[in-house]
């Protein structure tokens, strides 16, 4: 049996999905009332309400069963409106909450536990045809809206490290730039302040025929993750008797501004409606990066099956089926 603890959300919907296409038994936990009774209709699916700060909630799951606790619950400052902001709910739960989880391991002898955390601990690496791996030390920007989350993070991390040294759990962090997919957040808070992001003002440009601007250099560029592959590399994780530690999640491809651009217009515009693109070159660049993923590859035997293209058109397949009818709310904005 799997428990997936912060199941309710776009991540967890897809892991989900996959885990009950290969018969497993699953606990979802989450705090999203709206999102449980998608889960509590699914066959396989144990729901559980769980608050992951509060120790004693742990006490409604069940001891003896589980062999693997995949952790994707977490306060993320996308989700965080200005009025709302409070350092301390980062530490509740981003590190008290992996803290109790890791001595809910512990205490029933669970084997695995598997951890995603956020680029957000190597920001400032970033930059021109810059190669990223678990190697890279950390380098946080201290200075901006990320700041307590990235420590959350580092912090939550070291302590999966230090219970997979002295008390055997095999623990398992996963370094996630964007990710993908139907059912993401486009519409995020930054600084504070809600706005459709990057991807998400493309996308919607697209469908509707306008013009799209390039900012600065068009031929620098991003690994573009498809919330797919990100499922492959952690189910493929749950399994593998080599996985152990950190692991980038990305494709080792470079998809550059222009190409990303472009792609999204053959896609998603219609041919009687085709958005028209320019470019802005005194614009400011995107961050320039790429994932090594050696490591996922030969640990995890992870094989990229969604470069960019592949992506959008499941994307725009996912879109159509709407088979995850509880994150249609998170593209409104684009439709």
């Amino acid at each position: 049996m799997i428990l997936v603890i912060g199941a309710t959300g776009f991540v967890g919907t897809y892991l989900i999905d996959e885990l009950l296409r290969q018969e497993k038994k699953i606990i979802a936990t989450g705090r999203n009332i709206e999102n449980d009774k998608y889960f509590q209709s699914l066959k396989n699916v144990t729901c559980i309400n769980l608050n992951i700060s509060n120790s004693f909630d742990f006490k409604k799951l069940p001891k003896k069963g589980i062999k693997t606790v995949i952790q994707l619950a977490g306060l993320m400052p996308a989700n965080v409106k200005k009025e709302d902001y409070d350092p301390y709910k980062y530490i509740d739960v981003n590190i008290k909450g992996t803290l109790n989880i890791l001595e809910y391991c512990r205490e029933n002898d669970i084997e695995r536990m598997i951890f995603t955390s956020s680029e957000s601990d190597i920001s400032k690496k970033y930059g021109t045809d810059l190669h990223l791996d678990e190697k890279t030390t950390r380098a946080i920007n201290y200075n901006n809206d990320h700041t307590i989350y990235a420590i959350s993070k580092i912090a939550a991390m070291d302590l999966i490290e230090h219970y997979s040294q002295k008390y055997g759990i095999i623990g398992i962090s996963f370094r996630l730039p964007n990710i993908f997919g139907y059912g993401q957040l486009l519409e995020i808070y930054h600084n504070g302040e809600k706005t459709l992001n990057g991807f998400g003002t493309f996308l919607k440009k697209a469908i509707h025929g306008e013009t799209i601007e390039i900012w600065g250099n068009p031929k620098l560029g991003r690994d573009v993750v498809y919330i797919k592959d990100l499922i492959s590399m952690i189910t493929n994780a749950i399994y593998s008797p080599k996985a152990r530690g950190l692991y980038c999640v990305g494709t080792g491809i470079k998809t550059t501004l222009e190409e990303e651009v472009k792609t999204i217009v053959k896609v998603f515009s219609k041919s009687d409606n085709i958005s028209k693109i320019i470019y802005k070159p005194e614009m400011p660049s995107i961050r320039n990066y790429i994932y090594d993923i050696k490591k996922a590859k030969t640990e995890l035997n992870y094989i990229v099956k969604y470069p960019f293209y592949e992506m959008l058109n499941d994307w725009k397949h996912e879109m159509e089926l709407n088979r995850f009818p509880h994150l249609r709310y998170r593209i409104k904005e684009i439709l």
